[in-house]
């Protein structure tokens, strides 16, 4: 990952509100990693690190350990240690009841602005079909303009089919007729080959990655 810039678009992420750095030891060699967009507002982080704290699933610091854990002989090592991390969050602000207001278009769109060729965002955000279901965050027409906007940068993709066990084969903008966001879509399944009941699959979905005995940092026990 040396010399790559990589972005992680998703909710909030486990970190010192006060440093800004990781919570966690085995990110502990990396550097504070860029805040973009609404992220960098610090009403904005605080409000993140209180939900963060009453958030058993811990999301982003799970999605961190995968990208970016130490590579130090210690504990988790990720796929790219040596990138650059920036974080791009989906929340814009909080309503007057605490609850969290998502823009994903400005996420996607400020992960852009710090991207050039060769960089990644990785989305891990999703939309809701007009069913309610969890589909593809490039469902929102908005969103897609600002993947392809990326794609055409030659900025690397990569987003969540999303959990809602569903084929994405009928859904406009996922038909195996209709052009390819330019995203690569990632689906879940186990070490068998074996999809997950609750992911998203269809023509469009590239990728199927280990969804079980995949160790990484936050709240799972090996």
């Amino acid at each position: 990952g040396a010399g790559i810039r990589l972005t992680s678009i998703e909710t909030w992420w486990q970190m010192d509100s006060a440093s800004r750095r990781w919570a966690h030891e085995d990110l502990s060699m990396q550097p504070p990693p860029i805040l973009l967009g609404f992220t960098a507002h610090a009403d904005i982080f605080e409000g993140m690190q209180l939900l963060n704290m009453s958030d058993p699933v811990n999301h982003g610091l799970r999605t961190m350990g995968v990208l970016a854990a130490d590579n130090d002989g210690v504990g988790m090592t990720g796929l790219a240690p040596a990138a650059t991390i920036q974080l791009s969050t989906i929340v814009s602000r909080f309503n007057n009841v605490g609850t969290p207001v998502q823009d994903g278009y400005s996420s996607i769109s400020d992960a852009i602005l710090a991207s050039s060729l060769g960089d990644v965002i990785v989305i891990l955000m999703g939309a809701l079909d007009d069913a309610g279901r969890q589909v593809p965050a490039d469902y929102d027409p908005m969103a897609l303009a600002a993947v392809q906007q990326a794609a055409d940068l030659g900025v690397i993709v990569v987003e969540a089919a999303g959990n809602a066990g569903i084929s994405l084969d009928g859904i406009v903008g996922f038909r195996p007729e209709d052009p390819p966001s330019g995203a690569i879509l990632v689906a879940g399944g186990d070490r068998f080959d074996r999809s997950w009941s609750c992911c998203n699959y269809g023509s469009h979905v590239r990728i199927q990655g280990w969804g079980d005995r995949v160790a990484t940092l936050g709240s799972c026990q090996l």
